[in-house]
């Protein structure tokens, strides 16, 4: 079973650009012929997955219970960690 590493890299954008998927593509390319089972965040699988997280956290009312609303940044971070918790190592 191969090991499973993360890509982290600066994204930064609400819709992210066709430069930054290409960068983070050819990481995934590099690291997936040395082995590796690559989570790459820039990817469409990952973005619809980290929406659906989003709009599950969402729907449980964290707002009640903290002195903020949570925002989507803060909701995609934690998606993010928990997909680096999964990996063995991170590529940056």
């Amino acid at each position: 079973m191969s090991k499973k590493i993360y890509i982290s890299g600066k994204m930064g954008e609400n819709v992210l650009s066709k430069a930054t998927k290409r960068k983070f593509e050819k990481a995934q390319e590099r690291l997936v012929k040395k082995g590796w089972a690559v989570i790459n965040p820039a990817s469409d699988v990952f973005q619809k997955d980290a929406i659906k997280h989003v709009r599950i956290e969402e729907k449980k009312g964290w707002e009640e219970i903290s002195e903020k609303p949570f925002n989507w940044y803060a909701w995609t971070l934690l998606w993010d960690m928990h997909c680096l918790c999964v990996c063995d190592a991170i590529y940056m």
